[in-house]
C-alpha cells in the first residue's frame, strides 16, 4: 500500500518484491545501487538473494552497485571476531597501509556470499568508493561544491567534494537507489535509507572523524553526504529486512532476526525511515539524523505515522 507517496509492502517472495517496486514508479535506463555491506553479519549485510530480486526486477537496463571499503567486510572479522584494523585507526591513512589486503578480503566477501557471481550473472558494474579515491579517480571537487552549494547550505567537512569518483560523476541524473538493510542497532542511529549514503564517505570506518565523540557530529556527516549525492542524482530511498535484519545493539550485542518480511520506499527518505521507525516501536525524533534530514531535506508530516495499519508493526529489540 502507499500512504502519501510511501510505499510500504510485506514481501515473501519475487512477485511481492515487484509489486512493491511497482508503487514507487522507478524512471530511466541507468541505476546505481547503495547496498548496506559494512560488515557480513548474518541479518547486518544487504545478501544476494534480496539484490537477485533488485536486479531482476531492472533487468534490461545499466546496473551499478556502489560502495567503500570497510574495516569489518573481511574474514578474520567474520569468522573470528578479529579486528586486523582496529575501528578507531581505521581512518584513510592508516587502513591505506593495508590497501591490497583490504581489497582482497573485499573480493573474498564478494565471492563468499554469492554477490560476485551475481553480479557477474546481471553484468553489474561494481565501483568501490574507496578504490577510487584512493587511485586518485576523482571528479573536479569545485564542480561538486557548486553543485551541491546551489541547493544546500555548505557541508561541515569540505574534502567531501573531493571523493566523488569520476565513474560516478559521469553517470550524473541517473538514479541512485539507497537500497538499506534494516538495523535497529546503535542507540539514536538507526540504519535505515538515509543513514545508508554515509557509507559513501571512502574512510573504511569514517571513526572518528565523521562519528564524532560519542557520535555527536554523525547526524552533521549523514546529511551532508545526503546533499552530495541528491544534488547529482535521481534519488529513491528504500529500507529492507525481508530474510533478514538485526535487532539489539549492534556489533557489541544483538541478534539475527530471520523473515521480518516487510519494505519500505519512496523519494523522501525522512518519511521512509520515520516508518520504518514507527514499524519497529522506535519514536523517530530519537534517532539523531532524522530531524536534522527532516529540517534539511523537508517535507515531513508527522500525522502519517497514525496511518500506517496496525499488522504492519512489528517492534525489534532495541539497543
Amino acid at each position: 500500500m502507499k500512504i502519501d507517496g510511501i510505499a510500504i509492502s510485506k514481501v515473501k517472495n519475487k512477485k511481492d518484491f515487484f509489486r512493491f517496486m511497482d508503487e514507487l514508479n522507478i524512471q530511466g535506463n541507468t541505476f546505481i545501487i547503495k547496498p548496506n555491506w559494512v560488515d557480513g553479519t548474518e541479518g547486518s549485510f544487504t545478501e544476494a538473494k534480496v539484490l537477485e530480486f533488485l536486479f531482476d526486477y531492472l533487468k534490461g537496463r545499466r546496473i551499478f552497485i556502489v560502495e567503500s571499503y570497510t574495516v569489518w567486510r573481511n574474514k578474520p572479522c567474520i569468522e573470528e571476531g578479529k579486528e586486523e584494523i582496529p575501528a578507531d585507526k581505521g581512518n584513510l591513512i592508516d587502513a591505506k597501509s593495508k590497501w591490497e589486503w583490504i581489497k582482497q578480503q573485499d573480493n573474498w566477501f564478494l565471492e563468499n556470499k554469492g554477490i560476485k557471481a551475481l553480479l557477474k550473472k546481471y553484468k553489474v558494474e561494481y565501483i568501490n568508493i574507496t578504490e577510487e579515491v584512493w587511485s586518485g579517480r576523482t571528479a573536479d571537487p569545485k564542480i561538486i561544491k557548486e553543485l551541491v552549494e546551489k541547493r544546500y547550505k555548505p557541508v561541515m567537512f569540505q574534502e567531501l567534494y573531493s571523493y566523488v569518483p569520476e565513474k560516478l560523476f559521469g553517470l550524473k541524473d541517473a538514479t541512485l537507489i539507497s537500497f538499506s538493510k534494516l538495523k535497529a542497532g546503535n542507540p539514536g542511529n538507526m540504519t535505515a535509507s538515509t543513514k545508508n549514503i554515509f557509507g559513501l564517505i571512502p574512510d573504511p570506518s569514517r571513526w572518528p572523524k565523521y562519528h564524532g565523540k560519542n557520535n555527536k557530529i554523525i547526524a552533521q556527516s549523514i546529511c551532508d553526504e545526503n546533499k552530495i549525492y541528491r544534488s547529482l542524482f535521481n534519488t529513491v530511498f528504500i529500507a529492507e529486512g525481508i530474510f533478514t535484519t538485526v535487532e539489539g545493539n549492534w556489533p557489541e550485542e544483538f541478534q539475527t532476526v530471520k523473515d521480518w518480511g516487510q519494505i519500505v520506499g519512496g523519494r523522501n527518505s525522512a518519511c521512509v525511515d520515520a516508518m520504518t521507525a514507527a514499524m519497529i516501536g522506535l519514536d523517530y525524533k530519537k534517532i539523531s539524523y532524522l530531524p536534522p534530514a527532516i529540517k534539511t531535506f523537508g517535507n515531513f508530516d508527522k500525522a502519517i505515522l497514525k496511518r500506517i495499519p496496525k499488522e504492519f508493526i512489528k517492534p525489534l529489540r532495541l539497543p
